[in-house]
């Protein structure tokens, strides 16, 4: 399922939606799937093998 702002702000009329604050690098407006979040302090070597990784 696919939901754009406005679709989850007309389900969930009591959510608030920040201003855009990424910046485009990659040419993609738009895309949606799974996402990780990670903390590296020390050794940011798993981002460069998540970022070598498929998908």
């Amino acid at each position: 399922v696919e939901l754009s702002t406005p679709d989850l702000s007309d389900a969930f009329p009591e959510t608030k939606a920040l201003e855009p604050i990424m910046t485009n690098y990659g040419g993609k407006s738009f895309f949606s799937g799974p996402i990780e979040t990670l903390q590296c302090p020390d050794d940011n070597s798993i981002v460069k093998e998540l970022l070598n990784s498929e998908g």
